[in-house]
């Protein structure tokens, strides 16, 4: 038996089946030739089979800014 929780490799993993919904925009944000994209991402876990004593997650947004250069 492990001294704490943590250091037990049976507590770590397990299985997650997410839904993600996302969309990108293309802007002219800064000056150049090349397009600047926004994307946004809403993710929501529908089923979670961890193992262990692990915290379940909710809702997930993602942001994110892409800059072409060719």
């Amino acid at each position: 038996m492990a001294p704490i929780q943590t250091a037990n490799p049976a507590n770590y993993g397990g299985k997650v089946l997410e839904l993600g919904l996302g969309i990108n925009q293309l802007f002219n944000i800064f000056p150049g030739d090349h397009a600047d994209r926004i994307g946004v991402e809403l993710t929501y876990p529908i089923s979670q089979n961890l193992n262990g004593p692990q915290m379940k997650s909710g809702w997930v947004i993602n942001i994110g800014y892409q800059k072409s250069f060719f």
